[in-house]
């Protein structure tokens, strides 16, 4: 249905001269995600290295720097992860780089979230990345 705006249509199928019932449906786009990574403050903590598994855990926290809320769901991406070390709690990728949803409803000024993060890291290299935060889905 090419050139529908967002709303609400009633839509009927035909086929051979049979119709549908009428059915109501609203249209409703995804909004793209927006990056807000300068309007946020990263830290990870607690990184340790587990000899049986060959994985490291921590916890990774977002916090809102801003004076104004931030709406969620959130989009946690790792960038520039040196190849052999995989984030084992991807929810998935994005531009090539793994990345980790939140889906909390948003953020107050000075408010924060956590979530654990688990690598796969064989070569005990160390784990340089940079973070971009989105606010919206991909």
């Amino acid at each position: 249905l090419p050139g529908l705006a967002e709303g609400k249509y009633e839509l009927q199928a035909e086929a051979d001269g049979v119709k549908s019932l009428v059915r109501p449906v609203e249209l409703v786009f995804a909004k793209p995600a927006l990056d807000i990574t300068a309007s946020v403050t990263t830290y990870s903590s607690g990184l340790s290295f587990n000899r049986a598994t060959q994985q490291f855990s921590g916890t990774f926290s977002v916090t809102n720097a801003t004076g104004a809320a931030l709406k969620g769901p959130f989009q946690v991406q790792f960038d520039a992860l040196p190849a052999g070390i995989t984030l084992l709690n991807a929810s998935g990728s994005h531009d090539g780089s793994p990345y980790v949803s939140v889906n909390d409803s948003g953020l107050a000024p000075g408010a924060s979230f956590s979530f654990p993060v688990l690598y796969l890291n064989p070569a005990k290299l160390g784990l340089p990345y940079t973070n971009k935060i989105y606010s919206g889905n991909f």
